[in-house]
């Protein structure tokens, strides 16, 4: 199976309305957007990480809420946390203060034209190694894995077979309750 997904006109207008809501969310939260050292505004931010989960989920034949917006108690998407980035050798940033050790972390990288590729993953416990630990550009210290140190996406659990993702999520089989 290929590494990559192709989203939709309509999937990038879901993505702008859950990175608006979360945007706003947070403005009323009085959340501070420069906490991380971040530069951009935060509905760009948003969105960048939006378009990851959605994309990862896409990718994985999974549904994907949007609604993740505790960062110490919620997954992104199921039970994975999804970092995006636009750096074709970007990394896996995981900051010290969140959670989720023992969950996969994985790594979207936007590749131009709505096409996003899984660079790899590793588990919240394994990123947090003193060799990560960097402080670019004087913004907080946190966990940086370069993508040769991740996993491959094969290795994921939950890794879609060959069948499974050339169906759509209308042709999957739906769950047996009962």
């Amino acid at each position: 199976m290929k590494h990559t997904v192709t989203l939709t006109a309509k999937e990038l207008k879901l993505a702008e309305f859950v990175a608006k809501q979360r945007n706003d969310d947070g403005r009323s939260a009085g959340a501070d957007s420069n906490k991380y050292g971040n530069e951009r505004p935060t509905y760009e931010v948003h969105l960048d990480g939006v378009l990851g989960e959605l994309s990862f989920a896409k990718l994985m034949g999974m549904y994907w809420t949007g609604m993740g917006d505790s960062y110490q108690e919620d997954s992104d998407v199921a039970n994975y946390q999804v970092r995006s980035t636009t750096y074709s050798n970007g990394c896996l940033i995981i900051r010290p203060n969140e959670g989720h050790e023992h969950d996969p972390w994985v790594l979207m990288i936007a590749e131009g034209n709505r096409k996003y590729r899984l660079a790899g993953w590793c588990y919240g416990w394994r990123g947090r190694q003193d060799k990560y630990r960097r402080e670019p550009g004087g913004r907080p210290w946190a966990f940086f894995v370069p993508q040769p140190e991740l996993e491959s996406p094969e290795s994921l659990r939950g890794w879609p077979s060959e069948t499974s993702a050339a169906r759509t999520p209308l042709e999957m089989p739906l769950p047996r309750w009962g």
